[in-house]
């Protein structure tokens, strides 16, 4: 598995930084199950490594995402985390403002299983996760031109992964709670 994940690690960055980077990852969760949790975290150190876009920091020490300590981040990656995890009022308002200042958010695979009681950052995800489980589903390239999506074409293709189905009455967030 470590030599796929090398093999598929990108060489250079897409858009070469104007300055060095540092991204905080975190994989806290309440739940156990996810064995990816260091794929993930490997993919991203081998990226920050061969592309040079950025100097990934490994921790879950939930007083880095409080504010000022926030801030010596350019972003913050988010690898399996899920459960209500971040519950300290502190950390909330850290990534909040994180945000509205300009700080970088992401995150993958059960991000949207996180923080259920926290639209805020349901919000800052795009969405909250519903039921989920492996199958196979047909993906749709929308805008075969852009970095994010440009190594896939612009086929669509089948891929089975563990898919996330959003509730059928999402719930509703202010974006002025958030942004204002």
């Amino acid at each position: 598995m470590r030599k796929q994940i090398d093999d598929g690690a990108p060489r250079k960055p897409i858009i070469q930084p104007k300055k060095p980077r540092k991204l905080l990852v975190t994989d806290l969760q309440m739940y156990s199950g996810h064995a990816t949790i260091p794929h993930g975290n490997l993919m991203l150190e081998l990226m920050g490594k061969y592309t040079g876009a950025f100097t990934p920091v490994f921790s879950n020490d939930l007083d880095l995402l409080k504010y000022p300590k926030i801030k010596e981040f350019d972003a913050v990656y988010f690898n399996n985390v899920c459960g209500m995890v971040h519950n300290d009022p502190e950390v909330r308002d850290g990534i909040l403002r994180f945000v509205r200042e300009g700080g970088g958010i992401g995150g993958h695979h059960a991000v949207t299983f996180a923080d259920n009681n926290w639209p805020e950052f349901a919000e800052l995800m795009g969405g909250w996760a519903g039921a989920h489980h492996t199958e196979m589903q047909a993906i749709k390239v929308d805008d075969p031109d852009s970095p994010l999506t440009r190594s896939f074409g612009a086929a669509g293709f089948l891929h089975t992964d563990e898919f996330y189905h959003s509730p059928s009455t999402p719930r509703t967030v202010a974006r002025s709670s958030m942004f204002s």
